[in-house]
């Protein structure tokens, strides 16, 4: 009975390290991503062709075409969506196009903004700790 309690407190410990960087990680390359478009993005029109909304957030899709591709993506909207057929700016990457977004200030390119990556490389040095403690348990199980 001895190991079990430092044994699971371990694992415990290395799931969070693993979903901690999972998220920390992903959120990075999101706001990256959002900086690059704010600097480098090209802008184009897109149509809005489809509204969604579920019970906290309301989403439209717009779709544009570049070089005989169309490109689709879902943005979510503040209170007011733009109607279905009307054009919206928005900005890719011209190297990679399928990374694009609405153009302005959308509610996910302020959280986006907001992302400082010095803070999200704090906390994933934090959450490499807690997965070194988490190890550190487990591999002095034995005494």
């Amino acid at each position: 009975m001895g190991f079990v309690l430092p044994l699971v407190g371990g694992i415990l410990l290395m799931v969070v390290c693993f979903v901690g960087l999972t998220l920390s990680t992903g959120a990075l390359r999101l706001a990256l991503r959002q900086r690059r478009l704010d600097r480098e993005g090209v802008e184009a029109q897109a149509e809005v062709i489809r509204h969604r909304t579920t019970e906290v957030n309301r989403f439209f899709t717009y779709r544009f075409t570049l070089d005989d591709k169309i490109y689709v993506r879902e943005e979510a909207s503040d209170d007011e969506q733009p109607p279905i057929g009307s054009a919206v700016m928005v900005r890719y990457l011209p190297h990679e196009p399928k990374y694009n977004a609405v153009s302005g200030d959308t509610p996910y390119a302020r959280l986006y903004r907001r992302i400082n990556p010095l803070m999200v490389g704090l906390l994933s040095l934090v959450f490499i700790l807690v997965g070194l403690a988490g190890l550190w348990l487990i591999l002095n199980l034995g005494g």
